[in-house]
């Protein structure tokens, strides 16, 4: 009854035209990756960070976050053009 997860990416690709989701080129792929598992989980430690007042102890986390992230998908697409 379930459409699996294979279906569904190949189903939306189809319907919506969009080649990155079915043949996802290196630099996609960091990309993804990095927002899955930097940006994404530090956006509950800094939204926690701003509530409870902290936002200067988190400041140099975000901007060593983001720099990690920018690294990591700019060597996944300098990898993917040469």
């Amino acid at each position: 009854m379930f459409i699996q997860l294979r279906e569904m990416v190949v189903i939306y690709s189809k319907a919506f035209k969009d080649p990155f989701v079915l043949h996802p080129p290196a630099w996609f792929q960091a990309f993804v990756y990095c927002e899955l598992f930097l940006q994404f989980p530090f956006f509950f430690v800094a939204s926690y960070a701003f509530w409870k007042g902290k936002v200067f102890s988190i400041l140099l986390a975000g901007i060593i976050t983001a720099y990690i992230s920018a690294f990591v998908e700019g060597v996944g697409h300098f990898e993917a053009t040469y």
